[in-house]
């Protein structure tokens, strides 16, 4: 069973539909949003059954997504100081996030921590 509806307004004849999640929020086609006004009405239900489709084979997608921006030390223990560009390259080819737990965050939000090794820079600058 889904957790994302298809809700039908209006006459027979000239029938709209919404989409709606579990925690009553309508898509207005970019973010979930608590208004129904707001949302985008589809026309066409076979349009609108893709929409449900897509968020059913991506379940991040059933949420709106924000972004945080941290920072991350990276200490380099060497008898020469290594080169920058060397060392985001190393980086990104061999180093992931670990996640030590895999539960939801706060608010039921689910947590993608993701590092951003092109913006590492020397610290002592």
């Amino acid at each position: 069973m889904s957790d994302v509806t298809l809700i039908s307004v209006g006459p027979h004849f000239a029938q709209r539909w919404f989409i709606k999640n579990e925690y009553d929020y309508f898509w207005n086609g970019t973010i979930w949003i608590p208004e129904k006004e707001k949302a985008l009405k589809y026309h066409d239900r076979a349009e609108a059954e893709n929409q449900i489709f897509d968020f059913n084979n991506n379940p991040l997608k059933k949420f709106n997504m924000w972004n945080f921006e941290g920072v991350v030390e990276v200490e380099a223990f060497a008898m020469e100081k290594p080169d920058l560009e060397a060392l985001i390259s190393h980086m990104w080819q061999t180093h992931l996030l670990d996640f030590f737990h895999d539960d939801q965050g706060p608010n039921g939000s689910w947590i993608l921590p993701f590092i951003k090794w092109d913006t590492l820079r020397d610290a002592h600058r």
